[in-house]
């Protein structure tokens, strides 16, 4: 797996991590210098961060036959009104059902570190993989 990150404003990238590092990393996000990171096993099936280790978003890509599909990751709630994620690069606009914190992102990080798939958690999944596609 390869793991790319930011520590001090700054992209940094591991091969080959080992899940104490992931974890370490997830823990000490915060929404200025160190506000994103990626675990990925190819440009099509990863799953990423962003914000701080109290409020961020988390998604995930995999490989299908036909490129991928891509998703936000979010709680089953019935109230979802748009909330602003803030990271280095300003902030992500999602629903409220989909910002997370460390100990979330720790869930999903894991199960896909051990097995690639996240389907089987009991979170929701809102695809925009359009918004990753080019329009004729």
């Amino acid at each position: 797996m390869h793991f790319r990150g930011e520590v001090d404003n700054y992209l940094v990238e591991e091969n080959e991590v080992d899940f104490d590092y992931i974890e370490m990393f997830l823990e000490q996000m915060n929404n200025e210098t160190s506000s994103f990171c990626t675990l990925s096993l190819d440009d099509f099936c990863y799953i990423q961060c962003a914000g701080s280790k109290e409020e961020m978003t988390i998604e995930w890509r995999y490989k299908t036959e036909s490129g991928f599909r891509h998703f936000v990751i979010g709680r089953n709630q019935l109230i979802k009104i748009k909330r602003k994620v803030k990271y280095s690069a300003g902030g992500i606009i999602v629903r409220s059902n989909e910002v997370h914190n460390y100990k979330d992102a720790l869930i999903l990080f894991q199960v896909f570190f051990q097995q690639n798939d996240i389907h089987s958690l009991k979170y929701s999944f809102r695809e925009t993989t359009e918004m990753f596609l080019e329009h004729n």
